[in-house]
């Protein structure tokens, strides 16, 4: 058994290409994936970053777990303070109760949000290296 190779899609968009191509690619590169023998396929979130459809990790681990059977599926991140907690919590465990066999979560908190830039101003300049590490917290079920 060689080692288990992840990829992760950001759901990069294109010039000239739509956010709904993104991500219908980012289901096809799953698909993929799996044929050629990966382990895992991640999905991320982001928000406001031009040339990025991936807002909303859950939806498109389901559409990328309902597209493929073995290939083992996770969010490369959920950032906490942009959801209410319950939600996300919810949105996972159907997600993990649908697709059990191939479910991988972890949630987190950015580097440096813009409240905690606020806070710590002198830390956050641009530049400047934040010295905290976000606190991650992985589920695999």
């Amino acid at each position: 058994m060689g080692i288990p190779l992840s990829l992760l899609d950001r759901s990069r968009t294109r010039q000239g290409h739509t956010d709904s191509a993104a991500l219908h690619q980012t289901v096809e590169r799953a698909r993929r994936a799996e044929e050629v023998g990966f382990h895992r396929f991640w999905v991320s979130e982001h928000h406001g970053v031009p040339g990025v459809a991936s807002g909303t990790p859950a939806l498109l681990a389901q559409a990328v777990a309902a597209a493929t059977n073995t290939i083992r599926v996770g969010s490369g991140g959920v950032m906490l303070p942009n959801h209410r907690p319950i939600v996300v919590a919810e949105e996972f465990a159907v997600l993990t109760a649908l697709q059990a066999s191939v479910s991988t979560w972890v949630w987190g908190a950015p580097w440096a949000s813009p409240n905690r830039c606020a806070k710590r101003s002198a830390r956050c300049r641009p530049g400047r290296e934040n010295s905290r590490r976000p606190s991650m917290t992985s589920a695999s079920i």
